[in-house]
This record gives C-alpha cells, sequence and structure tokens, in this order.
C-alpha cells in the first residue's frame, strides 16, 4: 500500500513539476517573442525617423527653389534678359457683387465696346 501512495505522490510531484516546466517554457517564449517584436519596432521607428528626415530635407530644398524660382526680381531680370518690357498703361479693376446679374454687366459691356477704351479684367469676386 505504501508502494501506491509513494507512486500516486510521485506521478503527482512529476505532474507538478511537467506543468511548471510548461508554464517556465511558455513564459520564456512569450518574453521572446515580445523582446524579438520590440526590436522590430525599434528597427521600424529608426527607419521611418530617417525617412522622415529625408522628407523634411527634401521639402526645405524645394521650398528653396520654390522661393527662388517666384522671386520676382530674378523673373523681371529674365524679362528684361529676353526682351520684354514692363506694362505701364493703366488697369481698370471691375469688382462684382455677388448678386450682380451677368446679363445686365454684359449689356453694359456691349455698350462700352464702341468706345475707344478697352479694360482689362483683374479678378472677379
Amino acid at each position: 500500500m505504501t508502494v501506491k501512495k509513494n507512486h500516486k505522490k510521485n506521478s503527482k510531484a512529476k505532474l507538478i513539476s511537467f506543468a511548471i516546466l510548461v508554464l517556465l517554457v511558455i513564459a520564456i517564449g512569450l518574453s521572446m517573442y515580445q523582446s524579438f517584436k520590440i526590436d522590430l519596432m525599434m528597427k521600424d521607428l529608426h527607419d521611418l525617423t530617417e525617412r522622415r528626415k529625408q522628407l523634411m530635407s527634401d521639402t526645405q530644398q524645394l521650398q528653396s527653389e520654390v522661393n527662388k524660382l517666384t522671386n520676382i526680381d530674378r523673373i523681371q531680370r529674365m524679362a528684361l534678359r529676353n526682351g520684354m518690357i514692363r506694362n505701364t498703361d493703366d488697369r481698370k479693376v471691375l469688382l462684382f457683387k455677388e448678386n450682380e446679374r451677368w446679363d445686365k454687366l454684359a449689356e453694359t459691356f456691349d455698350d462700352k465696346k464702341k468706345r475707344a477704351k478697352s479694360y482689362d479684367f483683374a479678378g472677379v469676386r
């Protein structure tokens, strides 16, 4: 009888030992998995940071180029080099109200066409 009790105690101890071993293996595996995931995320973060720096640099370079190309003094120098002259005519600017009707305006300008003056349209509001 004592052999059966010892056998039951031993099998119970073996089962508990096996369960603890399995839990330990699972815990170590989860820890390693988490470490690998963190390493991958850190690598991705580093890559994204480098990409952001590159994009910021490209943006600054493009903004500098846009500023250079839209510089009014540069445009005027190029125009003069190409034989263009600055327009010195007086400009007439017409501002329209939103509720003003276009057909009424067309009739008015149709009458004005008969005159010798011409109008340049700068914009419509």
